[in-house]
């Protein structure tokens, strides 16, 4: 389609021409996705328009294009300018049927737009923002934390949310950390705990949010378990967990955790270690060993580097100097793929 037949097409998706949006809306987000993202940038009414729709009885059908238009980083601005990030994360709550999709495009809109994790917590209904967000926060924890949820994008959005310092004040506090904690124990969720452990990490240095990060120590070690060599003295610091599990990866009953996921924990410890009592809380748990293993045991170049950052940590020249490694930057979630038309019945 060129943009002369796409600027045209636009114009018709308007609530007052119902018989052509329920010819055109099923088959649109195909269509978009044969147009390439310079040709949709210069059809902005096209955006305006299926945003328009959104929260008319048109909205469950125009879902699917919108994400598809998400996708791309030049839409991604007009989509939040149009008051489309508080349709969305109410929606979420409100309606079940439809709520992968709209995280899709949450997602996706807060993945590289600050403005748009902003806007998530600006509340018009509630007086008490912050009281707000934390009940939010709360709720979507608890969709995060659940084993039906049908896919990932709920626990990739709060990992973009987490970019803001508020977000991991929050998520630190005694409300949120055990469902962070009871996510780092299983299979399903246990990468997106991490990344929230990981982001949490760079909370300035807050003594509630340290301590509160303390207690997941244990846990990140596990995912560094391979079946190396320790000797006693070795192992005679570690948690009792984890001298478990390296005896277990040996037997085969322990898997070892994927690369992406102890990269993530790696850098996660190395966030704890911006002050001297982190420090001391990983030497005393025996992470030296770990990571003398894991280094070995990989040839990932991303593990490599984080391993060799958190080992800088320990060295006797870095002791009086807690700036004097950098940390890595907090980083947003994946895109959200494209999303497949919705079933009317579910609406």
């Amino acid at each position: 389609m060129d943009s002369a037949a796409l600027k045209e097409l636009a114009g018709l998706l308007t609530p007052d021409q119902p018989a052509v949006l329920q010819q055109a809306l099923p088959t649109l987000p195909q269509l978009l996705a044969s147009i390439s993202e310079p040709d949709l940038y210069e059809c902005p009414t096209l955006t305006v328009n299926l945003a328009k729709l959104l929260p008319t009885q048109f909205g469950g059908l125009v879902l699917p294009s919108i994400a598809q238009l998400s996708i791309h980083d030049t839409q991604v601005p007009r989509l939040v300018d149009l008051g489309l990030v508080a349709m969305l994360r109410d929606g979420i709550l409100a309606n079940p049927a439809v709520r992968e999709v709209m995280s899709a495009i949450l997602c996706n809109l807060t993945r590289i737009s600050d403005d748009a994790c902003e806007k998530f917590f600006q509340f018009k209904q509630y007086p008490d923002a912050a009281k707000a967000s934390r009940l939010y926060l709360l709720k979507y924890l608890a969709m995060a934390e659940d084993k039906a949820q049908p896919g990932p994008n709920i626990r990739h959005l709060l990992v973009n949310l987490s970019r803001l310092e508020a977000v991991r004040l929050i998520l630190a506090s005694e409300a949120c950390m055990p469902r962070i904690m009871a996510m780092l124990e299983m299979k399903k969720t246990e990468e997106f705990a991490a990344q929230l452990v990981k982001n949490i990490a760079f909370s300035g240095k807050e003594g509630g949010v340290r301590a509160a990060l303390m207690r997941t120590v244990p846990s990140m070690m596990l995912f560094l378990v391979t079946p190396g060599e320790f000797d006693e003295d070795d192992r005679k610091s570690m948690p009792f967990d984890v001298r478990i599990a390296i005896d277990s990866t040996r037997t085969g009953n322990h898997p070892v955790s994927a690369e992406a996921l102890q990269t993530t924990a790696v850098e996660a410890l190395a966030g704890l270690c911006h002050t001297r009592e982190g420090r001391d809380v990983l030497r005393g748990c025996g992470i030296y060993p770990l990571l003398r293993e894991l280094d070995k045991a990989t040839s990932d170049e991303a593990l490599k580097a984080a391993i060799e950052t958190l080992v800088n940590w320990f060295m006797p020249k870095e002791e009086g100097d807690p700036d004097a490694v950098p940390v890595p930057e907090p980083k947003p979630g994946r895109r959200a793929p494209a999303v497949e038309e919705i079933d009317e019945d579910d609406l």
